[in-house]
């Protein structure tokens, strides 16, 4: 991944990154081809190998090229659904994703992109906001059975 400023963004950063290890968040990399796996020393790696490694509980991204508009709409539509609201309870990450790309054929006839989505993390993670936290972007996270 190349940042705005130029500079090159590592797996390797969340293998030893500090919020791994003392909050478990989850991360949503909505970047072309970044959920694609790879090997480092016959290791899973790649950003979700290394996320999962330094204790993120999940991770989610695609695995080829999306279309810029519709990776938007589709990451908003998916916090949407996952943190649920007052009328709503959250649901859990991967029925959230299960259901997007089941509405691939209907809603875009000419794109890939609703199934270039793959998470990595336990099938029943949930998240859920802090309600004592200021930020509406600052989850807890609680797998569910």
């Amino acid at each position: 991944v190349i940042l705005a400023d130029g500079m090159r963004l590592s797996p390797l950063v969340f293998a030893n990154a500090p919020l791994g290890k003392s909050s478990s968040p989850f991360l949503f990399m909505n970047a072309c081809q970044v959920g694609k796996a790879s090997d480092l020393l016959a290791s899973f790696s790649g950003f979700a190998g290394e996320a999962i490694k330094g204790g993120f509980r999940g991770f989610l991204a695609p695995l080829w090229s999306v279309e810029d508009q519709l990776a938007r709409d589709i990451a908003l539509g998916f916090y949407d659904q996952v943190f649920g609201d007052e009328a709503r309870a959250p649901r859990p990450v991967a029925e959230v994703l299960r259901e997007m790309r089941a509405r691939f054929a209907d809603t875009e006839p000419n794109s890939l992109t609703r199934l270039a989505y793959v998470f990595y993390g336990h099938p029943g993670l949930t998240l859920r906001r802090n309600p004592s936290s200021t930020s509406t972007t600052s989850p807890t996270l609680e797998p569910q059975p």
